[in-house]
């Protein structure tokens, strides 16, 4: 696969969209691109062969007659090496490959992106991040969806995001800095919101990455595992990064502070 004109393309796009997002580009930049990579690593960007190796011949009930339509022996080359002479010149290459593959790609990255953020994602997205900003009647979008479910009452979220700004007393200010100055019994309805936004997800993938997780913990040899244990499994593997955190002293400390039957001593 690695030696094949599709990879070394497929990899010259993917890695523009992946690292500038920039689906734009004009196909000449790119071609230039693979030119060279594909000199450096010797891979050919030849036109692949189209077409079956056996010698096609009109059939023999048509050898005596003059036929002006096409038939299955139109072709006149011998074989595929000379069906395929002459096509690949640069400007060939060239056409082949952006029609074929640079467009391919660019069509299902998109048809991708339409599938995964669709314009109501989109518009709740953009008022939330307008909500970090504390920014009212551009996250009015995101207050009224969750408003009922929440239980908010705008009138007050409103009056609690204008003292917040002010607390912070800051144009530019990261979600730290908010955080770090609000207050659950003060700002009720702000804290709910906030509490909600920065929950929810982008995507679908941490819920993928869960099933792939219980996949890997719950195996054929391990048939018999109790439910609580699976959970119990499933969330430390889930939640590695804080549960890489916690260190065998505070397991033992809370562990021997539970009432037993035999007293622990430490």
């Amino acid at each position: 696969m690695i030696k094949k004109g599709h990879f070394i393309l497929f990899l010259i796009i993917l890695e523009d969209i992946l690292t500038k997002i920039n689906i734009l580009k004009k196909f000449k930049t790119v071609w230039t691109e693979v030119i060279a990579l594909a000199k450096e690593f010797n891979i050919s960007l030849e036109i692949p062969a189209k077409g079956s190796k056996r010698k096609r011949k009109e059939t023999t009930n048509l050898q005596n007659y003059y036929v002006n339509n096409t038939t299955g022996a139109e072709c006149s080359y011998a074989n595929v090496d000379e069906l395929n002479e002459g096509m690949n010149d640069e400007d060939t290459q060239f056409e082949y490959w952006k029609v074929n593959d640079y467009f391919r790609i660019l069509d299902c990255v998109l048809s991708g992106l339409r599938s995964r953020f669709s314009t109501e994602s989109l518009k709740i997205g953009h008022s939330i991040d307008n909500f970090m900003k504390l920014k009212y009647d551009e996250s009015l979008h995101f207050i009224e969806h969750y408003k009922n479910a929440l239980c908010i009452d705008k009138d007050q979220l409103k009056a609690e995001m204008l003292i917040m700004k002010n607390c912070i007393n800051k144009d530019d200010f990261d979600i730290d800095a908010l955080v770090s100055e609000i207050n659950k019994k003060i700002f009720l309805n702000l804290y709910k919101l906030l509490q909600l936004a920065l929950t929810i997800p982008v995507s679908s993938a941490s819920c993928e990455r869960s099933f792939s997780v219980m996949r890997r913990i719950k195996t054929w040899l391990r048939n018999s595992m109790s439910n609580d244990r699976f959970s119990n499994l499933s969330l430390l593997h889930i939640e590695r990064d804080l549960a890489n955190n916690i260190t065998s002293e505070e397991v033992l400390n809370i562990f021997a502070q539970k009432s037993r039957r035999l007293n622990l001593t430490i």
